[in-house]
């Protein structure tokens, strides 16, 4: 009954959107206005046409400059296994088709879209528009490859809404983030998507203020097991600057990461918004069929091990007060 009240209000919403959006992009906010005004005409409409999208992602990848580093081996070759492995799931299907005999190389999309994978969008952000723009332009560079969106279901129910986050990243479908959905996607070898989630939801949501980025790895096992079971790669896309464009407080933010772990609830604070004019992300792969298991210690220590490596990029130098990057970065799970 909740959920049909919702829906009817969507359209009413969407109209609360665009005079907001208008007032951002006077103030220069181009990218987060420019997205208001997709959401709001989404929630008026059921449907767009796709040339609408198309000329949104033109504008994004304009507007903004989009940095994505993909070029070095992963630091966890080097490293060896935390302790706790994930253990092994059933037996493990063909294998899809990989981009490459070495399991360490780094594989270019364009050159292999038929290779599917498991996209690990880090961190969720406020309203995810940071991360979605970097999604936007990892799909842009993967032609023939197509990305099914997972998310939550109290988010999936309103479908409006669900199509936009969709939309937004890129993707050509939506689902709901439920262990049968995803197996049900997985398995489906002859349609062939690959599934994109923001495994840290609400936790990284709230966990996004002005100096610190809380990183929320509670889920990343789960992702490892459905990789090896499915022999799918994962991958990790981890926007330095994810939290950037709605900083928040720090007033009594463990206590609402503690009410985000245990209740759900996304408690978030914002402060403002921040006009971002570049974004740093950093991806990488792990490949099923690799030698060592891949533990979620070893991804922990891969993103600081990454992060201290990107640190030298002249963005992270310059842009603490300009686009954005925390100072420090923190695991967190369950408490």
């Amino acid at each position: 009954m909740l959920y049909q009240v919702l829906q009817s209000s969507l359209p009413w919403c969407g109209y609360l959107y665009w005079p907001y959006g208008v007032f951002l992009l006077k103030q220069g906010y181009t990218l987060v206005a420019t997205t208001y005004l997709m959401i709001g005409l989404g929630m008026m409409t059921t449907e767009m046409p796709a040339w609408i999208w198309q000329a949104y992602h033109t504008l994004l990848r304009a507007d903004i400059e989009i940095c994505i580093l993909d070029d070095d081996p992963t630091p966890s070759a080097d490293l060896t296994p935390s302790a706790d492995p994930i253990p092994s799931a059933d037996p493990i299907p063909p294998a899809d088709p990989t981009p490459s005999a070495d399991p360490t190389s780094s594989a270019n999309p364009a050159e292999h879209p038929q290779t599917r994978e498991i996209v690990l969008l880090v961190p969720h952000g406020l309203f995810c528009v940071e991360v979605a723009a970097v999604m936007s332009e990892w799909v842009h560079r993967s032609p023939g490859r197509s990305y099914t969106c997972l998310v939550a279901r109290g988010l999936y129910t309103l479908s409006p809404v669900a199509s936009l986050m969709t939309k937004l990243v890129g993707a050509t479908a939506v689902d709901t983030c439920l262990h049968t959905t995803i197996q049900r996607i997985l398995q489906d070898r002859k349609r062939g998507h690959s599934v994109c989630v923001f495994p840290g939801g609400f936790v990284e949501a709230v966990g996004g203020t002005r100096t610190t980025q809380y990183i929320h790895t509670e889920t990343y096992g789960y992702w490892l097991k459905q990789s090896r079971e499915y022999n799918i790669p994962l991958r990790i896309l981890h926007v330095y600057n994810g939290s950037a464009m709605y900083p928040q407080s720090d007033v009594q933010i463990h206590r609402r990461l503690g009410y985000a772990m245990q209740y759900g609830l996304p408690l978030v604070m914002p402060t403002g918004i921040r006009a971002v004019r570049k974004v740093l992300a950093r991806t990488w792969t792990y490949e099923p069929t690799a030698r060592e298991m891949v533990t979620v210690g070893a991804i922990e220590q891969d993103l600081f091990a990454y992060l201290e490596r990107d640190r030298q990029h002249p963005w992270f130098e310059q842009g603490n007060s300009d686009n954005g990057f925390p100072t420090r970065y923190i695991l967190t799970s369950r408490m």
